[in-house]
């Protein structure tokens, strides 16, 4: 699990003693450095709604700041001044204690700048290009507010960046949504191949490419970039090609080709236009895995293909038919199983979410659809891809006990309709008889213990923070509509734990370690455990599995 993962699930203030936040802020000589806006942040940095809890202070001519009557809790740290940048190699994070004052230190530099052009092979500007510094040492510091250097060039080709300092490689690489459109026709010999990402000066990898390096406070100008064009003598590139059908007359359909490290796992897109006829043609294409799918949205009705899936590795893909169609209806079934609670609600909807990774034109969920008394229901306008049911209100200790397709039990409730819904029926089982866990947190001396604790009870160390997973508060924990199966249980002081986050160099590790060296526990149907848990305050040791 990335490390920010958890701290989003974790992050926030405590109801207790309240505490209070020193610190120095200096540059990259040591010497104190006044005017820096440093904020202290709580609350999910990636949530839609941002709900942040800020307090801030500003350093004095000897570099100090103070915050007084801080609520502890685990903190984002941001440190801003014009002209300069905070050096952090991650998220920084500061664990503010009850009734203790916390110090911390806070280091600044002198801001770099590089700027230049992206040319193409006649010399031409080249805009809406991005253009990107990428660190050449692992774990290089970089700006936190800025996270990476990046931009884009302009109309006349001409990009400008800030950076910390260290050393780069510098990256270009083409808007991939002004591939959009016809694909153009040549008959006097000059090159239409794409542009290919390209490095400075004028390079197809990293290994050819030259070395930036930029110091505190320098502007690194003329930083100018030659783009390749795929080819030979550049970088072995493929063709996607084929055609779409049912598009209606005197119409054009959008194809989007998505790209990733593996299959399943996409991550950037490129599309274009179909011509006149239908057919369809993207070039430059580098090796990986691939997925695409027409779409039409230009009518009362949107349509869109089914999706292919394919790996580039030695040869063009050619021949690809996607055929468009509207999307289709779902219909189903709720089976609530188990006594009703004094109180429950007797209406439920079902919708469809987003599986992981997205779907080919990154929808999102789908329209939730009412179910009827007899618990019937039926979605409409589902476009090919992978989701998941949802049911809500789900019963207070409840859970997805069995999910069906046409009599199929669908592994970890995934449903595929990548090549459609083809008129399947889909059943899904809620059970009200989740299993139930709670009891106290205790410390190493078998007291109750405060603080920022969370206990995590998950059937996997990669699903840790997506199963089930708590904040104690006052020392005692409770976590419902538990499925049936085995599981691990621990708790962790994350106020203790945080510095341990912010120095591993592989959090997932980490995190299996926790996961290995903790107390297995099945639960069945309908159990009421009650359970103490000791807090781990730091990683135990290797534990091999049998």
């Amino acid at each position: 699990m990335r490390r920010a993962a958890i701290l989003f699930v974790a992050a926030g203030c405590l109801c207790a003693q309240p505490a209070g936040v020193t610190g120095t802020v200096a540059d990259q000589t040591g010497k104190p450095l006044a005017g820096v806006h440093v904020r202290l942040l709580s609350g999910d940095l990636g949530a839609e709604d941002r709900k942040l809890t800020v307090y801030g202070a500003i350093s004095d001519k000897a570099g100090h700041f103070s915050l007084d009557a801080v609520p502890p809790g685990l903190y984002f740290v941001m440190a801003e001044r014009a002209g300069w940048v905070q050096q952090i190699s991650d998220l920084a994070t500061i664990a503010v204690k009850p009734g203790e004052t916390t110090d911390y230190k806070i280091a600044m530099a002198a801001r770099a700048a590089i700027s230049g052009h992206v040319l193409d092979e006649y010399g031409d500007p080249v805009q809406n290009v991005n253009v990107q510094a990428e660190s050449v040492t692992p774990n290089q510091p970089e700006a936190f507010a800025l996270m990476r250097p990046f931009t884009q060039t302009d109309d006349r080709g001409e990009f400008r960046m800030i950076a910390g300092p260290g050393k780069y490689y510098l990256k270009a690489s083409e808007m991939q949504d002004a591939r959009f459109g016809p694909q153009e026709i040549r008959t006097d010999g000059t090159p239409s191949a794409p542009f290919i990402t390209t490095y400075y000066p004028s390079a197809a990898s990293t290994g050819a490419a030259s070395v930036i390096e930029a110091a505190a406070g320098q502007d690194l100008t003329d930083m100018d970039i030659r783009l390749l064009r795929s080819g030979p003598g550049t970088a072995r590139t493929f063709s996607v090609s084929g055609a779409v059908t049912g598009v209606p007359e005197n119409a054009r359909a959008d194809v989007m080709l998505r790209f990733g490290e593996a299959a399943g796992k996409y991550y950037n897109g490129t599309g274009v236009s179909t011509e006149q006829d239908g057919t369809f043609k993207i070039s430059g294409m580098q090796p990986g895995y691939y997925s695409i799918a027409a779409s039409y949205t230009g009518g009362k009705t949107a349509l869109q293909s089914r999706t292919f899936e394919f790996h580039l590795e030695s040869a063009d893909q050619t021949g690809i038919q996607l055929t468009l169609a509207p999307g289709e209806e779902l219909t189903g079934k709720l089976e609530l199983v188990g006594d009703p609670a004094a109180g429950e609600s007797t209406k439920h909807t079902v919708r469809l979410e987003a599986g992981a990774w997205g779907n080919q034109f990154g929808q999102g969920d789908l329209a939730a659809a009412e179910v009827a008394p007899d618990g019937s229901f039926h979605i409409t306008g589902i476009p090919p891809g992978k989701f998941k049911p949802v049911v809500e209100p789900m019963p207070e200790n409840g859970f997805l006990k069995e999910v069906t397709l046409d009599n199929t039990r669908m592994a970890d409730n995934v449903l595929d309709f990548t090549q459609g819904v083809g008129g399947s029926r889909l059943t899904i089982t809620v059970s009200r008889k989740g299993g139930r866990i709670s009891g106290r947190v205790l410390d190493k001396d078998g007291q109750p213990t405060a603080g920022l604790v969370m206990v995590f009870l998950a059937s996997d160390a990669k699903l840790m923070g997506d199963e089930n997973s708590k904040r104690a508060l006052d020392g005692r924990y409770e976590i419902k509509g538990i499925r049936p199966g085995k599981y691990r249980i621990f708790a962790f002081d994350v106020l203790q734990m945080a510095s341990l986050f912010g120095a591993a160099d592989d959090n997932e590790k980490m995190m299996q370690q926790l996961f290995d060296s903790a107390e297995e526990i099945e639960i069945k149907e309908g159990d009421a455990i009650s359970k103490d848990v000791t807090v781990i305050v730091k990683v135990p040791e290797k534990k091999e599995r049998p």
